[in-house]
C-alpha cells in the first residue's frame, strides 16, 4: 500500500497536514467542487485523483480541489469554495518543513511538533483542542524505550500508539484514514 498524498489546512498562517476527519464524514464532499469527467489518479500515492487544500479564514472553512493529469505539466485547481462541513478533524504541523512524517494513520499526529483537533458546525470553526500533551507524553515514552527502559517498552506495547492517540481525542475517528474511505 502506498502512502497517500496529504491534504492540507492553512490555519493561523501555518500549513498543517490533515491527518483525519471524523468517522463517517468527508470534508471535500461537503462542497460542490467541479469534478473532472473522469477520475484519473495521477499516481498510486493519490488514488482519489485529487488533493484538497483547506483554509480557515475569519473562522470559516474554505477549500480548493487540485487535480493533476498524467503527462500534463499543469494541475487543475478549482475556485476556492466555502465548505459547509459539520464535524471534526485532526491536523498536525512540523517546524522542519522537509521532515517526512507518515500521515496515513491517526496516531501519526503524535510524531509532529504540533497537533490540533478542530470542530466545525456548518463550516464555522467552533472548537480548537490543542494536542500538545499527548505529543509530549509520546515523546517521553519513546525516549525511555530508546534508552532501554524495559518497563516503558512493556507499557507502550500494552497501551499501543493508536490507543494513546485516541485517548486524547474528543471525537471519534475511523480505523482507516479518510484518504482510503
Amino acid at each position: 500500500m502506498t502512502m497517500q498524498a496529504s491534504d492540507t489546512v492553512i490555519y493561523k498562517r501555518k500549513k498543517y497536514t490533515l491527518i483525519d476527519v471524523e468517522k463517517g464524514k468527508q470534508m471535500i464532499d461537503c462542497a460542490e467542487f467541479p469534478k473532472s469527467r473522469e477520475i484519473c489518479a495521477f499516481s498510486s500515492a493519490c488514488w482519489r485523483g485529487y488533493i484538497a487544500e483547506y483554509r480557515i479564514r475569519d473562522g470559516k472553512l474554505y477549500g480548493v480541489r487540485c487535480e493533476e493529469k498524467m503527462g500534463v505539466e499543469t494541475s487543475l485547481q478549482s475556485k476556492e469554495m466555502f465548505v459547509n462541513y459539520t464535524g471534526s478533524c485532526v491536523i498536525a504541523w512540523n517546524r522542519d518543513k522537509d521532515a517526512w512524517v507518515n500521515s496515513d494513520f491517526l496516531e501519526c499526529y503524535m510524531d509532529y511538533d504540533e497537533a490540533l483537533e478542530l470542530h466545525f458546525t456548518d463550516g464555522v470553526l467552533d472548537e480548537v483542542r490543542d494536542l500538545a500533551e499527548v505529543i509530549r507524553e509520546q515523546k517521553e515514552w519513546k525516549k525511555k524505550v530508546e534508552d532501554g527502559d524495559e518497563q516503558a517498552k512493556i507499557r507502550l506495547s500494552l497501551v499501543g500508539r493508536e490507543e494513546l492517540a485516541r485517548r486524547y481525542l474528543k471525537y471519534e475517528y475511523d480505523e482507516s484514514s479518510y484518504k482510503w474511505r
